[in-house]
């Protein structure tokens, strides 16, 4: 990956220079956010160590309505809901993915 991460940050350089000369202005600033796109998400990956090979599925959440939103829980390995865990800082509304992974 940090080839990759080399030859965008090379890549965004080149465009930049461009940019400045007033080359295909509005076409490489596209480019250039798709880029920086790719470098963001490269980031995540890293950090969260998911590789293409491990997604097992992408969900895209849909939701009632649009305030509504979809709760997480640890069931504790119980049916009984007296017992489960809300994790307070995940809540996903309409539009949000879920990655879901093998180890």
């Amino acid at each position: 990956m940090q080839e990759l991460k080399e030859y965008l940050k090379y890549r965004i350089e080149n465009i930049n220079e461009e940019i400045k000369l007033g080359k295909n202005k509005q076409e490489n600033i596209q480019i250039k956010r798709e880029l920086l796109n790719i470098d963001r998400l490269i980031d995540m990956m890293n950090k969260h160590n998911i590789r293409s090979n491990k997604i097992l599925e992408i969900i895209t959440i849909e939701t009632a309505t649009d305030s509504s939103e979809i709760r997480l829980f640890d069931d504790c390995d119980t049916e009984n809901k007296e017992y489960w865990k809300e994790f307070d800082r995940v809540r996903l509304s309409s539009g949000d993915i879920i990655i879901k992974r093998k180890f």
